[in-house]
């Protein structure tokens, strides 16, 4: 409880680069990094736990779990559980209840690299890709000043 939300993603981005997690250690303290990356949202998003400072949550730290997890999983490694959950925590937080671009405020990288977690980890959580894709076309079309009418992508 005392890991800042930068150190939780740190540590993972870590043992997902180097490859080190191939024991049972490894896979639990990752496991655990996704339970605590998740009840942290969780408690977050209760009425009155908003304003506590571990609810100032930037999306590239929850994202960069997200990527770690879903790397290790498509390595083999047990972790699809603790990623669904991650990623179904991560959708309430930045995207249920939202009307019209709930994820204006992550950067490009984050929406790749959410992206890729979910590839990796071969999740199809179609709210979640669908929130991603259209945030890119948004992003894309104005940049080229393309019409949106020439989407194809539906849910």
């Amino acid at each position: 409880k005392s890991c800042t939300w930068a150190e939780l993603a740190n540590i993972a981005w870590s043992y997902a680069t180097r490859g080190a997690y191939g024991t049972t250690e490894s896979e639990a303290m990752m496991s655990f990094f996704a339970k605590e990356a998740t009840r942290r949202m969780r408690h977050c998003m209760s009425d009155d736990n908003s304003s506590e400072k571990d609810c100032n949550i930037l999306p590239r730290d929850v994202i960069q779990i997200s990527w770690a997890l879903g790397t290790m999983e498509s390595d083999n490694v047990n972790l699809g559980d603790a990623l669904v959950h991650l990623v179904d925590a991560i959708h309430d937080y930045w995207i249920d209840g939202f009307q019209e671009r709930p994820l204006a405020r992550w950067t490009c990288a984050d929406l790749v690299q959410m992206a890729t977690a979910l590839a990796h980890g071969r999740l199809d959580n179609q709210s979640m890709l669908s929130a991603v894709y259209e945030e890119s076309m948004e992003r894309l079309e104005y940049k080229t000043g393309g019409p949106k009418n020439q989407r194809v992508f539906t849910t």
